[in-house]
């Protein structure tokens, strides 16, 4: 019988400041024509194991939890 799959948090990063930067409204703006703006639902999962992985995210507003699937696949 297979584990079942379970997430736990990822690893704490390390300087967070340069891996998830505050964007300026100008440097908004300019990254905006390369990508569309949609809202994200509460429980909605942006990137599963296995799929295609954008390139990058922009959060305007709200927060995101980054967790990683645990246990047998």
């Amino acid at each position: 019988m297979t584990a079942p799959i379970t997430a736990v948090p990822a690893r704490p990063i390390q300087n967070i400041e340069q891996t998830f930067p505050k964007l300026t409204s100008a440097q908004i703006a300019r990254i905006a024509s390369h990508g569309r703006r949609r809202r994200v639902e509460k429980g909605e999962v942006l990137i599963a194991v296995g799929k295609a992985i954008p390139l990058f995210f922009v959060v305007v507003e709200g927060t995101i939890d980054i967790v990683q699937p645990s246990g047998r696949m």
